[in-house]
């Protein structure tokens, strides 16, 4: 556990279970949806991986599923809790509801470049969602003290290419599992990874 605490780390959490990502449809950005049972007990399992890690506070994307995946680790760590909008989810616009898997067909034939900069009807392009997280990766440089971030899947795989110096093409590799931990070491010149989409701490049943 020393080895852990030797200097702070970032913490990149994607949030809890939900309904809709059983059904592997896509949430619309500000929806009242939260975590299912199964959610609920994904966070409570997230409180000994941040505590092991020393993580001293919390940054959550203001949606409802990722704010309640926060609370009960700030509740069970008893740190403070911040929310910042620049997390939030890609908005998918009219697209929202749908299966990923639809979504998905209609991205493939378009170039890398065209999809980065494709906006869908009444939504974001990842160009545009890529553009709010920038100043997260500043404001991360150099971090004085662990902290952990609960956010979302797409927005993450959008994330790490920005934070490892990575061709935009690499978010494709990443597939990361709800309540998976990704572990980033920091310093002022760069994110080193520790570990990518972590879920031994749901090996245990519920």
């Amino acid at each position: 556990m020393t080895g852990k605490l030797n200097r702070p780390k970032l913490l990149l959490i994607r949030h809890g279970q939900t309904a809709l990502n059983t059904q592997g449809r896509v949430h619309s950005q500000q929806d009242s949806a939260g975590l299912d049972e199964t959610g609920r007990w994904q966070a409570s399992r997230l409180v000994e991986v941040c505590r092991g890690y020393g993580v001293r506070s919390l940054l959550s994307s203001p949606e409802a599923r990722a704010l309640e995946t926060t609370q009960i680790v700030a509740d069970g760590l008893v740190v403070p809790l911040q929310c910042s909008e620049a997390l939030r989810e890609r908005n998918w616009g009219q697209w929202s509801g749908e299966a990923w898997s639809q979504i998905h067909e209609r991205l493939k034939p378009m170039s890398l470049e065209e999809r980065f900069t494709f906006v869908p009807p009444g939504g974001e392009s990842w160009q545009q969602m890529e553009q709010r997280l920038m100043s997260c990766v500043e404001a991360w440089r150099g971090l004085s003290e662990s902290v952990a971030v609960v956010a979302h899947g797409g927005l993450l795989r959008a994330l790490f290419p920005l934070l490892l110096n990575e061709p935009r093409e690499s978010s494709f590799r990443y597939d990361l599992e709800n309540a998976s931990v990704s572990v980033f070491g920091v310093t002022a010149e760069r994110f080193e990874v520790v570990g990518l989409n972590g879920i031994g701490h749901l090996d245990s049943g519920q």
